[in-house]
């Protein structure tokens, strides 16, 4: 993700609701298993939390 790389917090967590709600939908429809959906969300999820603390 861009936004983390740049440390713009505001513009990462709003790329990462998008990321989680495309996610989502992949995983409802089959194309990806529900467990990556879910790896996939914690890892963006880890990252941006780690940037927002950092920036502390």
């Amino acid at each position: 993700m861009d936004a983390i790389s740049s440390g713009d917090s505001e513009s990462a967590q709003k790329m990462l609701r998008e990321a989680c709600a495309l996610l989502d939908r992949e995983a409802n429809r089959g194309l990806i298993h529900r467990n990556e959906a879910a790896r996939r969300k914690s890892r963006m999820t880890a990252r941006v939390s780690n940037m927002k603390k950092a920036a502390k």
